[in-house]
């Protein structure tokens, strides 16, 4: 059975797959530390959330532009890097 997680924001369980109410679901928060000092000195961690609370914390939709289809996925920006995005 899947470790089950819990939304950091509003206690409630998490999805293990995607989540037709929202495709941005399952999501999560990352954290990281010492920002102003270089990358080896950081420390990162990740905080499973809902979408939708988060989006309701920040309160500024301006701000999510994670929502746009044409925003980059995280593959998208690799292949784009390694040349394969030609």
């Amino acid at each position: 059975m899947p470790l089950q997680h819990r939304c950091c924001i509003c206690k409630q369980s998490m999805p293990h797959e995607s989540d037709p109410s929202h495709p941005l679901n399952p999501c999560a928060l990352v954290l990281v530390s010492n920002i102003n000092l270089d990358r080896q000195m950081q420390k990162e961690q990740e905080f499973p959330c809902h979408f939708d609370c988060f989006r309701r914390l920040v309160a500024d939709d301006s701000l999510m532009y994670i929502v746009e289809p044409d925003y980059s996925t995280i593959g998208d920006v690799e292949d784009e890097q390694s040349g394969r995005g030609s």
